[in-house]
């Protein structure tokens, strides 16, 4: 199991990773196990999760496992192994161009062109995920010198910053922002992709 920290401003994420089939977590029915390793009273710990999905996870061997944060929210990523599905005989190919005034121009291989739109959508979500940072880092990010103390309330001597709840307030809205434009992304690139290779 390895722990990893991404500093970014204004907030910690934290991700847990077991990069061993079946070690660290397990799926029984619809809950998913992990292990947390061993505490100061030198005893294992351990979280069950409900994880209704998991019916997905059924029959397939997954060699990996990480608990990431996004907006708040905590997935579990898991890695699984397929069988290869035996590719058909290419008949044509189509070469994409990327540039700055349109998403995409292609050609294929008989000739037939065809020019992909920017979405232009995203730049108003831009604009309002530019005006919500702009007022999260007008706030104060270090408010309050919180005192971290151990299982039985005292002082440890170690010592972190909370931030004002108004930036707490913009810096949540940011990031339910930022998902909502990655989730709108994904869409417009599946919705644009499936016609073309079909």
């Amino acid at each position: 199991m390895q722990v990893g920290h991404n500093f970014v401003p204004g907030r910690l994420v934290v991700s847990l990773f077991y990069d061993e089939p079946n070690k660290g977590y397990k799926i029984v029915g619809n809950t998913l196990e992990l292990s947390l390793g061993t505490g100061l009273d030198r005893k294992r710990n351990t979280i069950t999760i409900n994880m209704p999905e998991a019916q997905a996870l059924k029959n397939l061997h997954s060699s990996n496992c990480r608990i990431v944060k996004q907006a708040n929210i905590f997935y579990a990523v898991f890695t699984v192994e397929r069988e290869i599905i035996s590719q058909q005989p290419i008949e044509k190919m189509i070469a994409l161009d990327p540039n700055h005034k349109n998403l995409a121009y292609g050609v294929d291989t008989q000739g037939k062109a065809i020019e992909i739109d920017s979405p232009w959508w995203l730049k108003k979500y831009d604009k309002r995920l530019d005006e919500l940072k702009s007022k999260r880092d007008r706030c104060q990010r270090k408010s309050q010198l919180i005192s971290v103390k151990d299982e039985n309330g005292n002082p440890t001597g170690k010592h972190y910053w909370k931030a004002s709840k108004r930036y707490e307030k913009y810096d949540s809205t940011l990031q339910k922002g930022l998902a909502k434009r990655r989730e709108q992304t994904k869409i417009f690139c599946y919705t644009v992709a499936n016609p073309i290779i079909s």
